[in-house]
């Protein structure tokens, strides 16, 4: 019987759409096939993946480009290689091309280069040269965006959005220059000089849920209402607060309401105090171990599992419950995580002091349950 031949995987990716309009899809597509004629192996049309994805380091766990090609090798085992153009079409990020590179590894699979050729032995020289190129795709990534950080805050600087407008905006003729939404705007502007002069928020918000708005839009909660109602662009301000800190208050836009109105806003929502209740200090009691174990698969990034009920969809009230993982959403049930716990926990041996410290751990834990207690009650 004659046996089949092995497949290979593929992936092609550009970081912009000027690498797109230079045809660089179809130049790593021609060299991955290339080198998939000379491995002899098989490219199925279903293992093909290409396109703009991000590569930025600390991001490549969650792309899902790299999740479809993991769980596609652990159910196709003949798949042998996977194949891409060079290193920085693969990963930008030193610590996660060599995660990934065992990951895949451990389905009988090595990811070949193939305008690299002599990235693809497995000797030091090999190793170090990789890592040298990853290392410098890298640094091109942290250029790139310090780049673009610096074009943010010029056009901040000239008073300029360079931003999706806002609520109540739409994208105006002008590049950076939002305009007003003749509907919605008018609408927000009427409800925040509304909430100026009557200064209650409860009011203003269910006002503006009934008002053109809202139509065609989900109903506001209190704490988006606040994001709203204290944004300072609204003011006639641009800014920008992720990578730096940056505000200019003669943006080029319509202002809905002055600077002074926007203050005094800001101080009505600081006089209101939020009713929630907030995260419950005795953490989850229906999944005790939310937040305590570190998931095995990415624990390089300290991600943990957390609780949480679901069920199938069918409609029959059947609720499960499961762990699953902040970085990876690999489930676990809650009960073969609460025997494997338990399991671990029971093979400790402590001697006399161990025992005696954890005695006092104890204790001091049981007296905060008791202050907490006594606060509830309160």
């Amino acid at each position: 019987m004659t046996s089949l031949p092995p497949l290979a995987i593929t992936t092609c990716r550009v970081s912009s759409d000027e690498q797109l309009k230079n045809h660089s899809l179809q130049r790593q597509a021609a060299a991955v096939k290339q080198a998939a004629k000379e491995l002899g192996v098989i490219i199925p049309p279903d293992g093909q993946w290409s396109g703009s994805v991000s590569s930025k380091a600390g991001t490549n766990i969650m792309r899902k480009d790299l999740k479809e090609m993991v769980t596609y090798v652990q159910k196709n085992r003949r798949v042998k290689y996977l194949i891409v153009h060079e290193v920085d079409r693969f990963m930008r990020s030193v610590s996660e091309l060599f995660y990934f590179e065992v990951t895949f590894e451990m389905y009988g699979v090595k990811v070949w280069y193939a305008s690299q050729p002599e990235l693809n032995t497995d000797n030091h020289q090999a190793k170090l040269l990789k890592a040298l190129e990853v290392f410098k795709a890298e640094g091109s990534n942290v250029e790139r965006i310090d780049k673009s950080i610096d074009g943010l805050t010029d056009a901040l600087r000239e008073g300029r959005y360079p931003f999706k407008p806002p609520a109540g905006y739409i994208k105006g003729y002008k590049k950076g220059i939002p305009e007003v939404d003749e509907i919605r705007g008018r609408a927000l502007k009427h409800n925040l000089l509304q909430l100026y002069a009557h200064k209650d928020p409860t009011r203003a918000l269910k006002e503006l849920n009934e008002s053109e708005f809202a139509r065609g839009y989900a109903k506001l909660k209190m704490d988006k209402y606040r994001q709203y109602a204290t944004n300072i662009f609204y003011a006639g301000a641009v800014q920008m607060s992720k990578q730096v800190n940056f505000v200019n208050f003669n943006g080029k836009h319509e202002a809905l309401i002055t600077l002074e109105q926007h203050n005094e806003i800001v101080r009505i929502f600081e006089n209101k105090k939020k009713n929630q209740s907030g995260p419950n200090r005795r953490g989850n009691s229906d999944f005790t171990l939310s937040n305590f174990v570190s998931c095995a698969a990415c624990s390089h990034s300290n991600n943990r599992f957390v609780g949480f009920k679901h069920s199938n969809g069918s409609g029959n009230g059947i609720v499960y419950e499961r762990y699953r993982c902040r970085g990876c959403r690999k489930y676990i049930k809650k009960d073969v995580l609460n025997e494997g716990v338990a399991e671990y926990l029971d093979s400790i041996q402590l001697d006399g002091n161990s025992s005696r410290q954890l005695h006092r751990e104890l204790l001091e834990i049981w007296q905060q349950e008791e202050e907490i207690n006594k606060h509830e009650v309160v």
